[in-house]
């Protein structure tokens, strides 16, 4: 990679692991009845989910997982009972069971990633069906939104990392619990707002009772290292390389409210060279490279006071520059025998 590739992923990040760029708490969920028995619940998973009926909560033998996706469909979490979000939640989860009853699109797909964290504690579970749920509300569904999303999605793994060092190092206690998820509530609680995490991830963590109850706050010097050191673990390319496996993978079953479908329909409002979004050959598949990923990042994030910005003359006139610091003043691509190298490889 050469060197002004590096830079302007190292900037891109800083921009993006910030208190500018998160993911809006989102209003409450309307309320959803619950219409189905306990046994339609169960009929629902075992339907959709192959091996549902042998999923075990923590590994635990007899503790199967099932009962307790029945049980929050019913009453919600016991942990969030009490607390502001335990009806959203609720709620959040009729409605995805509701999908799934009515075998809505991607239904498999959607109770399959709700029934995985039902192998793991409430706090995990929580997160998961609200993930799922708003996706199905559609929140946040201009590229934009979906974008930052993504990257929230990204800053959580770079949480993760240094929560599960200082617990390997004896920074942080744990109680006996070898499953971090509980001090990862507690990082995210304390340096979420710093780094822009999902304000809905930091409200969730703030509720967390064994985050606070078994970790102690970190703050000033502490804090603000630990931010620092997930901006460095915050892995760009990682997320632009998702981007791109995710808008490549457009088909005519997408649906119109998808991240493929919209990235299309905005290259076709913002994009000078529309076509650069196709494969060269026959302009009937969606190609996009992931140069092309990171100059439509830097678009819609473009630099900030302090920034030195890319190489003078690669991304001086918005959309149109970004995309000619990848494809050349002709418009043809750069760097065909490039392709799959990475990064502006």
């Amino acid at each position: 990679m050469r060197p002004w590739d590096a830079d302007r992923l190292d900037r891109l990040a800083a921009r993006l692991v910030s208190p500018a760029v998160q993911v809006p708490a989102p209003s409450k969920a309307e309320e959803v009845p619950a219409r189905l028995a306990d046994g339609e619940v169960e009929r629902v998973f075992v339907d959709l989910v192959p091996g549902v009926e042998k999923f075990l909560f923590r590994d635990q033998p007899g503790q199967y997982a099932l009962r307790f996706m029945v049980s929050a469909y019913r009453e919600g979490w016991q942990a969030f009972r009490h607390t502001p979000v335990h009806e959203h939640l609720l709620w959040l989860m009729r409605r995805i069971v509701h999908h799934g009853h009515e075998r809505g699109k991607d239904a498999s797909a959607h109770l399959g990633e709700v029934a995985e964290a039902f192998r793991d504690c409430q706090a995990v579970q929580a997160r998961v069906v609200e993930r799922v749920g708003l996706r199905l509300l559609g929140v946040g569904t201009d590229l934009t939104g979906l974008l930052v999303r993504l990257a929230g999605e990204y800053k959580a793994l770079a949480i993760k990392m240094p929560a599960a060092d200082r617990l390997a190092k004896g920074l942080a206690k744990s109680d006996g619990d070898d499953v971090p998820t509980h001090y990862e509530n507690r990082l995210t609680a304390d340096i979420g707002g710093a780094v822009g995490a999902n304000a809905d991830d930091i409200r969730r963590a703030e509720l967390d009772r064994h985050a606070k109850d078994r970790y102690q706050r970190i703050s000033g010097a502490a804090a603000r290292a630990a931010a620092s050191r997930c901006q460095e673990l915050f892995d760009v390319e990682a997320m632009l390389g998702a981007f791109v496996a995710e808008v490549n993978g457009f088909n005519e079953d997408s649906p119109k409210e998808s991240l493929p479908a919209i990235f299309l329909q905005w290259a076709s409002e913002h994009m000078a060279l529309k076509h650069m979004v196709f494969d060269e050959d026959t302009c009937t598949r969606v190609e996009v490279e992931p140069l092309l990923a990171l100059c439509v990042f830097e678009v819609l994030w473009p630099k900030m006071r302090g920034d030195r910005g890319v190489p003078r003359g690669r991304h001086a006139r918005g959309v149109r520059g970004g995309v000619r610091s990848w494809a050349g003043e002709d418009g043809r691509r750069g760097g065909r025998g490039q392709r799959g190298r990475g990064v502006g490889a």
